[in-house]
């Protein structure tokens, strides 16, 4: 493994849950490289502030109270188109194919054989 690789694995990295074998050979490698190492370090600090700043956050005492409250409130939305539409029957499809290849039709096959003789004569 290299410094960079071990760079990149090195920010999915976190202490105590379960990871990549790749990952944890890159936090072996960066143990062994000083500038890996701090990077690592800094990385994990961050870290622990984030998590410590997350439960700082104290939820109001009536939250779930006050969020179904406001789904009640909310007019239901309208299901997705998909489902809304019955299943169209698969002979409509076939149509709808077949339509489309005749748009898109190969050349017609005259075009095919002066291709083909233009290249026999070629030989």
């Amino acid at each position: 493994m290299n410094a960079k690789t071990a760079g990149m694995l090195l920010s999915c990295y976190r202490p105590g849950k379960k990871v990549d074998p790749r990952i944890i050979k890159a936090v072996r490698f960066a143990e062994g490289d000083e500038t890996l190492r701090r990077i690592l370090e800094d990385q994990m600090d961050f870290d622990e502030q984030v998590v410590e700043a997350i439960h700082s956050i104290k939820p109001p005492e009536n939250l779930r109270a006050k969020l179904g409250e406001i789904t009640a409130a909310t007019p239901e939305a309208r299901p997705p188109a998909r489902t809304r539409r019955p299943a169209r029957p698969a002979s409509l499809r076939l149509l709808r194919i077949r339509r489309s290849s005749l748009i898109c039709s190969p050349p017609h096959r005259c075009d095919a054989v002066r291709y083909s003789d233009s290249i026999e004569s070629r030989c």
